[in-house]
């Protein structure tokens, strides 16, 4: 690999299946990274390539790890959950669901807040001598 003038040697596994395959796409392109690893910096090269990457193998038989399957997939992702619809299954799986929720102590504080508004409004509107006339709605026909 070829890098601001300075041609680096790249270290590939030859028994892994995976890399082998990976390196017979086309580069998209490189970056190097410089990392502090036991008291000194180590320079890496992180490489992305292009097209689809290759299917992962089980290391002792060579099988697919995972096979695609056919049929359509519908998806629904919202903020809090996704919603996954296929012609043999349905699944709704909560997005972090470890995080706690403050849905309640929001609702609290937003109630506390609208309370002193309209009690800041009403002081305001006694203090000024105004007085507020209701009316009934009446529905237009």
């Amino acid at each position: 690999m070829l890098w601001n003038g300075l041609s680096l040697q790249i270290i590939c596994d030859q028994n892994n299946s995976y890399e082998l395959e990976a390196f017979q796409n086309d580069i998209a392109y490189c970056r190097v990274v410089r990392k502090w690893v036991r008291k000194k910096y180590k320079f890496y090269v992180q490489i992305v390539f292009k097209g689809i990457p290759p299917a992962k193998r089980n290391k002792e038989t060579g099988h697919f790890k995972r096979t695609t399957g056919s049929g359509d997939v519908g998806l629904d992702i919202g903020l809090s959950t996704l919603a996954i619809v296929s012609e043999k299954k349905v699944k709704l799986l909560v997005l972090a669901d470890r995080v706690r929720s403050f849905e309640g102590e929001k609702r609290l504080l937003q109630r506390k807040n609208e309370e002193k508004c309209i009690s800041r409004f009403e002081e305001f509107l006694s203090k000024h001598h105004i007085e507020i006339k209701r009316c009934k709605k009446m529905n237009i026909i």
